[in-house]
């Protein structure tokens, strides 16, 4: 299960493979994985385009529990850029 935070023009994307709320406390020996990384300019022309752009990014962004994604260009009220990238990340 995937969750986004918006925070101004930095997202932050939160993967939660656990099935348990409290996995930290329970298994102290777990890693976390954080990922930062610069889309550049990644909108909704990026992000409903048929290229293997997305397949590569959502393959990368799967490999960590947390990740902060910046420029991501997201003019509309609905988040449709978001939503896309979570769709390539279910698929």
């Amino acid at each position: 299960m995937y969750y986004f935070i918006r925070y101004t023009t930095l997202f932050i994307l939160v993967c939660s493979f656990y099935q348990t709320d409290n996995f930290l406390l329970t298994n102290r020996i777990s890693k976390i994985k954080i990922g930062s990384f610069n889309l550049r300019r990644y909108s909704l022309t990026k992000a409903t385009s048929t290229n293997s752009v997305n397949l590569h990014i959502s393959k990368i962004l799967k490999r960590y529990d947390l990740v902060f994604l910046q420029e991501i260009i997201d003019a509309s009220n609905d988040n449709r850029v978001i939503n896309h990238l979570l769709n390539h990340l279910h698929k």
